[in-house]
């Protein structure tokens, strides 16, 4: 649960790893005897580009996949007219729809 990024927990663990990390790794790298102006900047660099590479990855998968906010919303709203059409239907009307139904997926 913790690695999870849908929980709590995940959001959690993953933020503070994005945030420690960085100074780990510029803390590692200093103690090898790299000069800290040029660690800094690299590092800084890393981050930033990295970030940006990771966010337009989500952005493109969320796109392919369809899991934006307008497609769920557009989703959403057509499911419900669906079923305020189908509620407003009469009996016989219902019968003949799932009859219409059941003869198309026999075929």
């Amino acid at each position: 649960w913790f690695l999870d990024a849908g929980t709590y927990g995940g959001v959690i663990v993953l933020t503070i790893a994005v945030i420690v990390l960085p100074f780990v790794v510029y803390s590692g790298l200093v103690a090898t005897g790299m000069d800290p102006n040029q660690v800094g900047v690299a590092l800084s660099g890393v981050v930033v580009i990295g970030g940006v590479i990771l966010w337009t990855l989500s952005y493109v998968f969320r796109v392919f996949s369809k899991d934006m906010t307008y497609s769920t919303q557009l989703k959403q709203y057509e499911d419900a007219v669906i079923q305020k059409h189908f509620e407003e239907l009469q009996d016989d009307e219902v019968e003949a729809l799932l009859g219409e139904i059941e003869r198309e997926s026999s075929l």
